[in-house]
């Protein structure tokens, strides 16, 4: 379906039981004579049972050097910390990714800092490309993601301290859900200051639900 239907835009294919394997099969068919699928903007696989071996297959075939595929779904699968590295890694290869839905996986802190980190790199390289493209008088958007959903990842505050330096330099954000972490105070108080110091980034969304915040850090994020 997906190599013999080239206007095909968008794949909803939540709640099966795809697995690993059923996921490297659909990963396999974005690309085609080493090119990715021209129209293919939507890919929701949530809640399909898919772990580090079928997140790799995704990054590599459907996410790198895909500037097509936009939108991924992936919350309620079993992809762990490896899974997020290659995520990471399709993200620092270049990808046309703008958001990004991996709630309710257990990728962990270091998970987090390796998605963070390759989004504030991103956005480091689209922001230069911008302003390149501005002195040649050209104008194109460089692909940056917009929307973070982070939720039930188990992350802790060893690793959410790199959202506020992913948030620093951030230009394109506008959605970052990070419920049911476990985050505290003193995590509140780095978002705080970091969103503070940046006042270019068009944060339009936090969800900060089912954490452990009391009234002194929600005071701290809306100072």
């Amino acid at each position: 379906v997906i190599r013999l239907n080239p206007m095909l835009s968008v794949l909803k294919l939540g709640y099966n039981e795809l697995g690993d394997t059923g996921t490297s099969v659909i990963a396999k068919a974005f690309i085609q004579d080493g090119k990715h699928h021209p129209k293919l903007t939507v890919l929701d696989l949530g809640f399909n049972e898919v772990g580090d071996l079928g997140c790799e297959a995704l990054a590599l075939l459907a996410l790198a050097g895909n500037f097509s595929l936009s939108q991924l779904y992936l919350s309620g699968n079993v992809i762990g910390e490896t899974g997020a590295l290659a995520i990471a890694g399709a993200i620092l290869h270049g990808t046309g990714l703008s958001v990004l839905h991996i709630t309710g996986n257990t990728i962990g802190s270091k998970g987090i800092k390796a998605i963070a980190g390759a989004i504030a790199k991103q956005d480091a390289v689209a922001a230069q490309l911008t302003q390149q493209q501005h002195r040649e008088g050209v104008s194109m958007v460089a692909p940056t993601v917009t929307e973070l959903h982070i939720g039930s990842t188990g992350v802790d505050s060893t690793g959410f301290i790199a959202i506020p330096g992913m948030i620093l330099s951030n230009s394109s954000l506008r959605t970052l859900s990070i419920p049911n972490n476990n985050l505290n105070d003193q995590d509140m108080l780095m978002l705080s200051q970091a969103l503070t110091q940046n006042k270019n980034i068009p944060l339009e969304k936090l969800e900060l639900s089912f954490n452990e915040i009391s009234d002194q850090g929600v005071e701290c994020v809306m100072n």
